[in-house]
């Protein structure tokens, strides 16, 4: 549904292959966005088909788009309400358009890169394939479409497939980032100031799944998979960390933590390992029953030894000792 357009294109095949086109339109609205205004100008040059039709079309456009709004309330978050874009096309019959020059601004984003657009003549069913740089000062904005609680800055390269409208994806980041944090106490200190970040990661209509999260920083080593669906998440983290110290003053030396979940339902089955100084070894397999985001009946078995757990006092936020 739109509410009114106006466009206006210049261009006589009688004098030369160059164009030149406005447009304007107001309450556009499909099944999963809106937008409230959309502005265009732009030119190239556009080539004859058989007959009446357009063999290709090759140019530039600037556009101005005002208040998106996507269905998807993660999506919606991730975009934003305004993008400026400037695109480099070229598009022949029967063939995907190429996207040669994409640079998009956001409310406080930049995506610079390159992309080809399928689907354009099938019911605007369209698919992405994309290769682009990212630069934000806010990771938190993307957090609901990666599944993940991120926020902090980053430089990424991101490659992979998407499909704006339906909201599906399968993408890779790769680059750096800085303060990075995942609402996590113990582990947000460990990726702290500048790291390496490796991501892939996928959505459908059947959830989100990470195949690769792998976290490279001074303090820290994290990698970690998982799915994330509705009464069916599961996932593996293993981390590793240099020197103890950085969350526990009175341990040096290096630790590791690993660990696996599986919902079924309401029910959770957890298993964690974790060995650290002072010849530390802890191991817990447990079942939690969580329902409506409230933590219910928790059975399970769990074993600790080491030389001196002293240390270990303010980890475990109790008093130990033996």
């Amino acid at each position: 549904r739109l509410r009114s357009a106006d466009f206006t294109l210049q261009y006589d095949s009688a004098t030369g292959d160059d164009w030149d086109l406005t447009l304007q339109t107001t309450g556009l609205q499909r099944d999963t966005i809106s937008v409230a205004d959309l502005r265009a100008t732009g030119g190239g040059r556009l080539t004859q088909g058989e007959g009446l039709a357009i063999g290709g079309i090759a140019g530039g456009l600037d556009l101005a788009v005002r208040g998106i709004s996507f269905d998807d309330a993660d999506l919606d978050r991730a975009v934003g309400p305004a993008l400026n874009a400037l695109l480099r096309f070229d598009w022949r019959e029967d063939t995907p358009l190429e996207l040669s020059e994409v640079a998009l601004s956001g409310q406080d984003y930049t995506l610079k890169g390159r992309a080809t657009i399928k689907g354009l003549t099938d019911g605007l069913n369209l698919t992405t394939d994309l290769n682009a740089s990212l630069a934000t000062p806010d990771l938190s904005r993307f957090s609901g479409v990666a599944g993940l609680p991120v926020s902090g800055a980053a430089e990424l390269d991101i490659a992979g497939q998407a499909d704006p409208l339906a909201g599906s994806f399968a993408l890779t980041f790769d680059g750096t980032t800085r303060d990075l944090a995942l609402n996590q106490p113990r582990l947000d200190p460990l990726i702290a100031g500048e790291a390496r970040l490796a991501l892939t990661v996928r959505r459908d209509e059947t959830g989100i799944t990470v195949d690769t999260l792998d976290i490279a920083a001074i303090g820290a080593r994290l990698t970690a998979n998982g799915v994330l669906k509705t009464d069916a998440t599961s996932g593996r983290f293993d981390l590793r960390l240099p020197d103890t110290s950085l969350i526990a003053p009175l341990l040096q030396g290096p630790s590791r933590l690993t660990g696996t979940a599986v919902q079924t339902g309401t029910d959770w089955a957890m298993t964690v390992t974790a060995s650290g100084p002072g010849n530390a070894r802890a191991g817990l397999d447990a079942s939690v029953i969580i329902a409506d985001g409230q933590v219910g009946t928790v059975t399970g078995t769990a074993e600790l030894s080491a030389d001196n757990l002293t240390p270990y006092s303010a980890l475990a936020a109790r008093k130990l000792g033996g």
